[in-house]
């Protein structure tokens, strides 16, 4: 939406934040134009935004945007850290490079939007800070594994269909993303009905039977689709001494 055609209570906003962005960032804010903020948040409702250069303690310069929509200052700003590494490699950054700082439901003072702005301003550089550290990498996905993993799972918009029945007890599987591991798996056995094959435990059971369930330990979403899942037998008739553990 054009500033044009906002309220002038929203454009005084507006100036006044651009200003303070000035004064605490000591530099001439980058206004982001229509065609920018279209490119950079296409599913996003922004009617203004403004990029800053920070250095943080690493030396390098980050580039972080601060965008408004037709409901400032009653809706605070939000942020986003324009450079940063791959989607997922840290927590509290989204898809579209916009921060997660305040809970949805959170409020902020409408009649100060300038300090609430710059408060957010502030925990942006404190939380890339302390992502550049890494201490609360790990312990952030893990709080929020749920979310993330939901994130990781659709990151490349592909579906996973399972044959499991969630039902105890818990035991980690191994999950196949390419046809020839998968179709090599299902020959082991022959095929059962419909064609499918029944499974066979890892272990030195041989037991067709055995069911097959998945648990998967918490961790970091770059490691979500690595090393965590190999298939297991739960069959309570495995020999003594499978190496299913079962």
């Amino acid at each position: 939406m054009p500033e044009a055609t906002l309220p002038l209570s929203w454009r005084q906003a507006a100036l006044l934040l651009e200003a303070r962005l000035r004064e605490v960032t000591e530099q001439v804010p980058e206004r982001l134009d229509a065609r920018a903020i279209d490119s950079c948040y296409p599913h996003r409702q922004y009617a203004a935004g403004w990029r800053v250069g920070v250095t943080f303690t690493d030396g390098i310069m980050r580039r972080i945007d601060v965008v408004a929509t037709v409901g400032f200052p009653s809706t605070p700003i939000r942020t986003a850290l324009v450079d940063h590494p791959p989607f997922m490699t840290w927590p509290h950054v989204e898809r579209d490079d916009i921060l997660c700082l305040l809970p949805n439901m959170a409020e902020c003072d409408p009649d100060d939007p300038c300090t609430v702005a710059e408060n957010l301003l502030n925990r942006s550089i404190r939380l890339v800070e302390e992502l550049l550290e890494g201490t609360i990498v790990e312990r952030d996905f893990r709080e929020e594994f749920l979310t993330y993993w939901a994130y990781k799972s659709h990151q490349d918009d592909s579906y996973l269909f399972s044959l499991l029945t969630p039902t105890p007890p818990s035991r980690v599987v191994q999950i196949w993303r390419e046809k020839r591991s998968c179709d090599r798996w299902r020959r082991q056995g022959n095929p059962g009905p419909m064609g499918a094959s029944p499974f066979r435990c890892q272990g030195q059971c041989n037991n067709r039977r055995c069911g097959l369930h998945m648990a998967a330990q918490a961790t970091a979403p770059d490691r979500l689709s690595r090393n965590i899942f190999r298939v297991a037998c739960i069959s309570s008739r495995c020999r003594p001494g499978c190496s299913c553990g079962a």
